[in-house]
């Protein structure tokens, strides 16, 4: 490569990542900013699975050579794809919404497809057309989505906690109420953590509902993680608890465990709290529960569908050898 496509890329790179950040700091609630690597065709290809865009953004994506693209993230259930426009619209960005990737491909709910929008260098009228154009119908896609995958979420009895779940009934395994299980199996353990974590992602957004309690929005969610996952739906009510737990450490209301006494008590002060403040408190349980690097693969799903074969085009109209991307790797999925 020549010192100035070298150098053209490099701006490149510090323009959409100057445009991220300032999207990014621009959006109602707290988003961060970064750049990923979509170079190859697999990061490509495992990125376009979670694209839940059919406009502007899977456009470019499949068919220009870009070696990066922003990621705007809310630090929950959100992610929006950032990726420039090529000829004759330079300077110009296209936005466009991820599905998060443990409900699957964004394919399963091409129905729902919020799609993108387009938008000039400007992060802040860029910011306002985000606000006010993709995040309603965004937001409104998950939530239907998780309502279809999990169903509504429904109130639960008043002072009724994990807590109060017999560890000695039939329905449960015994090794629930002290984790030791959890503890001795290293594997068991990783699944049962990203388990929890894709239910403390998929509830957050639930508080968007009349319900706005922590017990609540977690509600019903534990099967749906046993049904997805392939686990055994004894194991729902301790994913459920185990979430629970997680978001009232990650609010520094912290228990010994789940036969805690003062349980019941941590769980109706963190419920006074206001929805924001919960929220953030799911969010940040979730990131706490985040596998190192090297164990994503262990705990992943299976992904089934490839990035389509297209003609891979330079940003700048200069053609490339044309190859279909290789498929990304699909992990098998984990059971108990």
């Amino acid at each position: 490569m020549t010192d100035t496509a070298t150098a053209w890329r490099e701006e490149q790179h510090r323009a959409l990542l100057c445009f991220s950040e300032g999207l990014a700091a621009r959006l109602p609630g707290t988003w961060a900013a970064g750049t990923t690597d979509i170079s190859t065709g697999t990061t490509r290809s495992d990125l376009h699975e979670q694209l839940w865009d059919h406009a502007v953004a899977d456009w470019i994506l499949g068919a220009f050579a870009y070696q990066r693209a922003g990621i705007v993230t809310d630090g929950g259930l959100r992610a929006l794809l950032v990726l420039p426009r090529p000829h004759p619209h330079t300077g110009q960005y296209a936005i466009a919404p991820l599905l998060p990737e443990f409900l699957g491909s964004a394919n399963d709910f091409e129905d729902l497809s919020p799609h993108g929008i387009t938008a000039g260098a400007d992060p802040a009228r860029a910011a306002s057309a985000v606000r006010i154009r993709l995040l309603p119908r965004y937001d409104d896609a998950l939530r239907t989505v998780l309502a279809r995958e999990i169903g509504p979420s429904t109130p639960s009895r008043t002072g009724a906690t994990a807590a109060e779940t017999d560890p000695e009934s039939e329905e449960i395994p015994i090794y629930a109420s002290d984790g030791r299980r959890w503890q001795n199996d290293p594997h068991d353990a990783q699944v049962l953590r990203e388990a929890v974590r894709c239910l403390l992602l998929a509830a957050e957004v639930r508080f968007d509902e009349e319900q706005t309690g922590a017990s609540d929005v977690l509600a019903g969610g534990g099967e749906y993680i046993c049904d997805r996952d392939d686990l055994h739906p004894d194991l729902a009510p301790i994913i459920e608890s185990a979430a629970l737990i997680a978001v009232l450490g990650a609010a520094g209301l912290r228990v010994h465990s789940l036969l805690d006494p003062a349980l019941p008590d941590l769980v109706e002060q963190l419920e006074s709290w206001t929805e924001e403040r919960q929220r953030q408190a799911f969010q940040l349980a979730a990131q706490l529960l985040l596998p190192h690097p090297a164990d994503r693969h262990a705990a992943a799903r299976v992904r089934s569908t490839t990035l389509p074969a297209a003609v891979i085009r330079s940003a700048t109209g200069a053609p490339l050898p044309a190859s279909a991307p290789p498929a990304a790797h699909l992990p098998a999925r984990p059971t108990l």
